[in-house]
């Protein structure tokens, strides 16, 4: 049997004949249908069991259909509903649909016809009844899952990050590669008020500096040869989210001052563009490079192509905290092999308008306990 056509029906009409043909077709279609006479046995009908189309007339007695309508619509994950009226006229129809009506039928209408629209209206509750499930689910799951920590540094950091996470801070994740940069920034992201919001990322060091500029701000058709349509960057489909950039110190040293003004005015523009797009959205990045020693690399502008990466997400008041990812393998394997587990120091300062967060692995690798590397048994 179709799913939709399990779906539970309530019919609020008061033609009797008219109700019972309806019942009497809809049941044989496979629907659960209930009927009730007027509005007031409908409200009542509603309360005593669950509904997930309510097919309604709007001319009733003791309670017209659009009086119900708004009376559904005060219920907590109220059916959709189906208006249905002998005399439709274009102004009833938008009054319907603006208090929330998912569609409007006017008589006569074929059954055929009525269950195409039951079946759809179904659909999009079970879809929205599903969307809310998950979503509690995913509210009483823990925002950092995936990072297992049993150390006191890895406890500073994660206490860092749900300090600095409700806030709307620019945050900057340095740290060696594999040491779990990318799971700080999903955890910041999901314990941030930007959490419904998209999370969208870029690996910065994946792109040609020719491409980079159009991948993260988008292009006007004929910005260039072969833009035949307007495309959105990613910091546009970030908009109300987090748009996260790895390796951010591997963008070139004009595009970081473009992706500065962009943070600092929230508005930017397409290449080939004249119009400003106004964006809200929140920069986390992420390098695995020493900040002092790229402000000194002499290979590139860094003195400008720094300003993002160091005085951006470090000139006020900042924080830094010493911290590991562990992995429950490795740390057993690590407790096994040298017969200890390594003590960390971190220090968590105080979160200001931008802040820093270093990830330091401190876990050793599979390579390093087999190696000359192991550290010593105390």
């Amino acid at each position: 049997m179709n799913e939709q056509r399990d779906a539970r029906l309530l019919i609020a009409e008061d033609e009797a004949n008219l109700r019972l043909v309806l019942q009497k077709e809809l049941q044989r279609l496979g629907y659960r249908v209930q009927a009730a006479a007027d509005g007031e046995a409908a409200l009542r009908k509603l309360e005593e069991s669950n509904v997930d189309v309510l097919l309604c007339d709007i001319n009733m007695p003791r309670m017209d259909g659009m009086e119900l309508l708004r009376r559904v619509h005060e219920r907590p994950n109220p059916p959709e509903v189906i208006m249905l009226t002998g005399q439709g006229t274009i102004e009833t129809a938008v009054e319907a649909m603006k208090n929330g009506a998912y569609d409007y039928l006017t008589k006569p209408y074929s059954i055929n016809e009525l269950d195409v629209r039951v079946r759809q209206a179904a659909e999009k509750r079970n879809l929205r009844v599903d969307n809310v499930r998950l979503r509690a689910q995913l509210d009483r799951q823990s925002a950092m899952p995936e990072i297992v920590s049993q150390s006191q540094a890895m406890n500073e950091a994660i206490r860092l990050v749900e300090r600095v996470a409700p806030s709307e801070a620019s945050v900057l994740i340095t740290g060696e590669s594999g040491t779990g940069k990318e799971l700080i920034a999903h955890a910041v992201h999901r314990l941030s008020n930007r959490a419904n919001g998209s999370f969208i990322d870029l690996n910065c060091a994946a792109f040609q500096e020719t491409l980079l500029e159009s991948e993260l701000f988008g292009y006007e058709a004929g910005a260039f040869s072969g833009a035949k349509a307007r495309k959105l960057g990613l910091i546009e489909l970030a908009d109300g989210g987090t748009l996260f950039l790895d390796e951010v110190t591997e963008l070139p040293a004009s595009l970081q001052a473009k992706l500065l003004r962009a943070i600092e005015t929230r508005t930017f523009f397409r290449v080939g563009g004249v119009r400003k797009v106004e964006v809200n959205v929140r920069i986390v990045a992420a390098t695995n490079r020493n900040l002092d020693s790229v402000v000194g690399d002499g290979r590139r502008n860094v003195s400008r192509g720094s300003t993002l990466s160091h005085q951006q997400f470090s000139d006020s008041p900042g924080a830094i905290a010493r911290a590991t990812r562990r992995c429950r393998a490795a740390d057993a394997l690590h407790s096994e092999t040298t017969g200890r587990r390594e003590s960390s120091r971190g220090h968590v300062g105080r979160a200001g308008k931008n802040a820093i967060v270093h990830v330091a692995g401190e876990c050793p690798t599979t390579a390093q306990l087999s190696g000359a590397r192991r550290p010593p048994v105390q």
